[in-house]
């Protein structure tokens, strides 16, 4: 009987020594969860005391791929810091708005992946996923201004008469077109692509820049917010006008397109017949390509020079709108500002001698980009009324002269 308490008195000893261990290691696990990490990775440590004088190195060869000169640099640094800057806290110093905007136009200019970035700046890859769409945001914000459509029918007016004059081309407001900017957000997921509809003027500025839809299988400009507005008379376009005296068609303001847009009120394509069997319509094809050689041009240059554009993003398609938005931006305000000479220096663009002699740009010199792809064309069947006005254009430009 003795030696039966004794065992139970045992095991029940054992029993309570087995929780409180299990217990005390539930307790251990708890407090080590609780443990703060630490907030950086040692590499990136100090990066700012340690590689001050090889960051600075990084911003330069930044300006260099941009074509942008030093006071473009620190104007836009100064305008958008007020909207990129961080505060200090306890824990650490936060990113500085000159490596923040050098990060962001170090992506734009080379297409880096983030993990290469990263050993660039010693910015982890999770910040610089931060990092660049808040900086294309602040600079679109900024740079509103420099692409900018107009609102009023002087400037509508005035646009034409620049194509007028540079191309020949009469009632002519903008060269209009479409890109498949390709993505491929994420690993072991299908390509797609997002549509960026821009709008050009006569000197290769974007006036109209907007991530219209993800995919196209018609008309580009069926469903757009340009079409949306021109439909309930917001963009203030003139009213058509007859070309001169003694014609009687009043033709309205166009913007000159390709196949990917379909005749109509808004936007003149060329003839699609091959091959066309009339002088005038070949004439009125050779204009018409010309003029709207602005727009291509102004899409070779921006891919060029933002080598992000070039390789499909490694985006989602939310953060990919802003940061090609961004890159239009930073074109208008390269072309508008002292970077100029450096951005589009002499020859950057197609141009001709005596009519008959194409010399192309320099930056078709670059391989053929994986992004930025051309839209298809498709057929379909135009107003009557917009064919008799192509032909009175067609004419126009190739006699010169008024209709018999």
């Amino acid at each position: 009987m003795y030696n039966r308490e004794l065992l139970l008195l045992l095991l029940t000893a054992q029993a309570r020594l087995q929780r409180l261990k299990h217990a005390i290691e539930d307790q251990r696990r708890v407090r080590r969860r609780r443990l703060r990490r630490k907030w950086m990775k040692p590499i990136f440590i100090n990066r700012a005391e340690h590689l001050k004088d090889d960051i600075m190195a990084e911003v330069e060869k930044t300006k260099v791929l941009l074509r942008m000169s030093e006071e473009d640099f620190q104007w836009l640094l100064t305008s958008i810091t007020p909207k990129i800057q961080k505060e200090d806290t306890t824990m650490r110093q936060a990113i500085s708005p000159l490596l923040r905007i050098s990060i962001a136009l170090r992506f734009l200019a080379t297409g880096d992946m983030y993990s290469s970035l990263q050993y660039t700046f010693l910015v982890s890859t999770h910040t610089i996923a931060r990092v660049v769409p808040e900086v294309c945001d602040a600079i679109v914000e900024t740079l509103k201004d420099f692409v900018k459509m107009p609102s009023t029918t002087p400037e509508w007016l005035q646009i034409a008469d620049e194509f007028e004059q540079e191309w020949n081309f009469p009632h002519a407001i903008g060269a209009i077109d479409g890109k498949q900017v390709v993505l491929r957000p994420q690993r072991k997921k299908p390509t797609y692509s997002i549509v960026l509809l821009a709008i050009v003027d006569a000197n290769y500025n974007f006036i109209y820049a907007n991530i219209e839809c993800q995919e196209t299988d018609g008309d580009l400009l069926a469903s757009t917010a340009l079409e949306r507005r021109r439909a309930h008379w917001e963009l203030s376009i003139p009213l058509p006008r007859i070309l001169r005296v003694p014609y009687s068609v009043e033709v309205p303001y166009m913007f000159l397109g390709d196949e990917s847009v379909a005749l109509s009120e808004l936007c003149l394509i060329p003839y699609s017949k091959v091959p066309l069997r009339q002088r005038h319509e070949r004439t009125f094809n050779y204009r018409h390509s010309r003029a709207r050689r602005v727009v291509e041009n102004a899409f070779g240059v921006l891919s060029v020079v933002f080598r992000c554009l070039r390789t499909a993003l490694e985006l989602q398609p939310a953060i990919a709108k802003k940061v090609v938005l961004c890159c239009v931006h930073l074109h208008n305000f390269l072309r508008k500002s002292n970077s100029a000479e450096f951005y589009t220096p002499s020859g950057t663009f197609d141009r001709e001698e005596n009519e008959d002699q194409f010399i192309p740009g320099m930056w078709r010199n670059d391989l053929p980009a994986e992004s930025m792809l051309n839209l298809e064309g498709f057929a379909r069947n135009s107003p009557r009324k917009m064919d008799t006005i192509r032909d009175l254009l067609a004419r126009e430009l190739f006699f010169n002269s008024p209709l018999e």
